[in-house]
């Protein structure tokens, strides 16, 4: 079963760009960094995970890295981007470039890395 907690930190870079608003990480159970993109679509805005697009035969199909199979958890998920791109396109003016969090557990801090915003362009695989 889905807790909304299990979901720690979600952290948003607005992106000018045609569909996609934003770049990101979230952080699962203090243990799992994921990165993603935050799209906006005829179908509306949803997070997108990693993928690998692969094209044979003059077909393409997509092979995700990471799946979420919880409808629950992919909600709570797009609530928490939704909420930080919110607050980031507001505070954008003000600082430019800077990444907006939201996070579950504010109590709990991650101490691996103080004053790392745990975000680098070459992290990312899209």
């Amino acid at each position: 079963m889905f807790n909304s907690d299990m979901i720690d930190e979600v952290k948003v870079y607005p992106q000018q760009s045609k569909k996609m608003l934003a770049r990101g990480t979230f952080v699962m159970g203090q243990a799992l960094k994921v990165n993603f993109v935050y799209l906006d679509t005829a179908k509306g805005r949803f997070v997108a995970l990693p993928q690998d697009k692969v094209e044979k035969d003059g077909e393409t199909k997509y092979y995700p890295h990471a799946k979420m199979i919880n409808r629950d958890a992919i909600q709570d998920l797009n609530n928490k981007v939704e909420q930080a791109y919110n607050e980031a396109m507001k505070g954008e003016s003000s600082a430019q470039d800077t990444p907006q969090s939201s996070s579950q557990n504010s109590s709990q801090k991650n101490t691996q890395n103080q004053g790392d915003t745990g975000f680098y362009d070459d992290d990312l695989p899209f």
